[in-house]
């Protein structure tokens, strides 16, 4: 009899588990469940925007658009530096987060002055919206694989994305929702 109420509750537990809506994700958005996430481009940066604003001269660029965001693994923003004529943006997996290795999700920074290329570094030119042209340096793997960068130059500034070992259509995309998204002035 016990044997025959647990396999009855396993069931049921099936049943009920693979008929539940989902909660997260871009399935309860495909069937139509609204859903409050946390984890969006502007409530992501909100913390932060107003103190960058006021310490940097450099208009900030932040994207509308953001991959693999979810709310088991929250992602962080923090200043990693800003003056009058500069800013760098980290994303984390903590709120601790320097930009390691470990932890990094994506860099953002903003410059009045362009960014200095490295030897042996390879800059793809790539088209982006509004016929800026802009470039792609690849990732490169070692003992960790670092990041894939997208950069342009736009009203007289220099930006660039940085996201860990990423291809450079996503980076094309997330940089085209940071400068064709709302007014982020």
């Amino acid at each position: 009899m016990k044997r025959v109420m647990r396999r009855a509750a396993l069931v049921l537990a099936a049943l009920l588990a693979f008929s539940m809506p989902p909660v997260f994700g871009a399935e309860a958005e495909l069937q139509g469940k609204a859903f409050t996430s946390t984890q969006t481009p502007s409530l992501i940066f909100r913390p932060i925007e107003t103190r960058i604003r006021r310490q940097s001269a450099v208009p900030l660029k932040l994207p509308t658009f953001l991959p693999y965001l979810d709310e088991q693994n929250p992602i962080y923003a923090s200043i990693g530096s800003a003056n009058k004529s500069h800013y760098r943006i980290i994303l984390g997996y903590g709120k601790d987060c320097e930009g390691g290795p470990t932890c990094l999700y994506a860099e953002f920074e903003g410059s009045s002055t362009p960014f200095r290329e490295y030897t042996g570094e390879t800059r793809i030119p790539v088209a982006l919206q509004g016929g800026i042209k802009g470039y792609f340096i690849n990732f490169t793997c070692g003992a960790n694989c670092s990041e894939s960068y997208i950069g342009w130059t736009e009203g007289g500034f220099h930006y660039f994305i940085g996201m860990k070992a990423e291809k450079k259509e996503m980076l094309i995309k997330i940089a085209n929702s940071a400068i064709g998204g709302q007014p982020q002035e």
